[in-house]
């Protein structure tokens, strides 16, 4: 009998020495993840640049934590190619615009997986053929260019990824595209810009599968 009560003893001794053991493993690891990961938590805002920048083509962002799974994101960005952009040929391409966008991610704000959806508008003096994934005009010569703005409506979608040994700094790659409502006017000759009064203006809408994105540096507080 005594063999046997010594034995449950040892039992369950040995089951509770394993516990705390686990316990403190699982308390250890948690505060080791909860410390490792403290900025995801308390990160609100997200400053990004752009790899076009490289290019000529500036587009710094600002996103701001508004809920656990969901941000605002402010979208700038502008190019001062007046002359030849894309090509050899006179393609210039001078354009502000900027984009009001809601972000939902699915795990965490700022972090990871994303979609959303965008309001935004530019101005802009291009020749249309400079875009790539938009049909070509034959009928634009390759001097002439179009002065007009447009206004914006579509999505975007993308991934944050976070530096674990510095959760401060990462990167996104994201995508946006939909559909453009554009009002412009010809140019025909850079040499003959038609005065005010003369300017003939048209409209065009359409759909671009992408027309911003990239892959952007970001930076999180």
């Amino acid at each position: 009998m005594k063999k046997i009560f010594t034995l449950v003893l040892l039992v369950l001794f040995a089951c509770s020495s394993v516990g705390y053991a686990q316990k403190h493993n699982l308390d250890k690891g948690a505060k080791k993840n909860a410390k490792e990961y403290r900025v995801y938590d308390d990160a609100k805002y997200a400053f990004k640049l752009n790899g076009t920048t490289l290019l000529g083509l500036v587009n710094p962002a600002m996103e701001f934590k508004v809920h656990k799974n969901l941000t605002l994101q402010l979208d700038l960005f502008w190019s001062l190619y007046d002359k030849t952009f894309w090509t050899k040929k006179h393609y210039p391409l001078m354009m502000g615009a900027g984009w009001l966008e809601f972000r939902y991610y699915p795990v965490e704000a700022l972090h990871g997986f994303y979609i959303g959806a965008h309001l935004g508008g530019s101005y802009y003096k291009l020749n249309y053929n400079v875009i790539p994934l938009i049909k070509k005009h034959n009928y634009i010569k390759d001097e002439a260019y179009q002065v007009g703005g447009n206004v914006m409506l579509g999505y975007a979608i993308g991934y944050a990824f976070t530096f674990k040994s510095n959760p401060h700094w990462g990167f996104e790659i994201s995508l946006g595209g939909g559909g453009h409502f554009d009002k412009y006017y010809h140019v025909n000759n850079p040499d003959k810009v038609p005065a005010k009064n003369e300017r003939v203006w048209m409209k065009y809408k359409g759909f671009v599968p992408i027309y911003k994105g990239g892959i952007l540096v970001t930076y999180r507080w």
